[in-house]
């Protein structure tokens, strides 16, 4: 091969080398900037600390005993170490509850799911 051809080959190589580094460039750049600003992804500082009284019926009103009501949640839950609350809203938020304490061990929503996505891709 002469050198003219061998000096082609490098200046293609490193033209497509250069191209995959532009793109590895901006997709870091763009993940970087959605990273950056992802304040509304979270909840309030403390949130999990906030108690909030449910109104709701009285329990003299409920069509179960109590001790009925407490052996279909344990029957419904099995084993498992953990509940998973899903909600009907616009960010399809999900809470996972310690099956014993009721503490929240997390909570997920579609926007924080896209924000961990990028996170994996940055």
């Amino acid at each position: 091969m002469s050198r003219g051809g061998s000096e082609r080959i490098i200046r293609l190589a490193h033209r497509w080398f250069g191209m995959g580094a532009l793109g590895f460039l901006q997709l870091s750049v763009v993940t970087g900037l959605l990273w950056a600003d992802a304040k509304f992804l979270y909840w309030d500082d403390h949130y999990k600390e906030k108690v909030r009284p449910l109104a709701g019926p009285a329990l003299e009103t409920a069509t179960l005993s109590v001790d009925r009501a407490i052996v279909v949640a344990k029957e419904a839950v099995g084993g498992r170490a953990a509940v998973r609350v899903r909600f009907d809203d616009a960010d399809a938020t999900e809470i996972v509850l310690d099956r014993q304490t009721g503490e929240i061990l997390e909570d997920e929503g579609r926007w924080r799911r896209v924000h961990f996505a990028v996170m994996q891709l940055y």
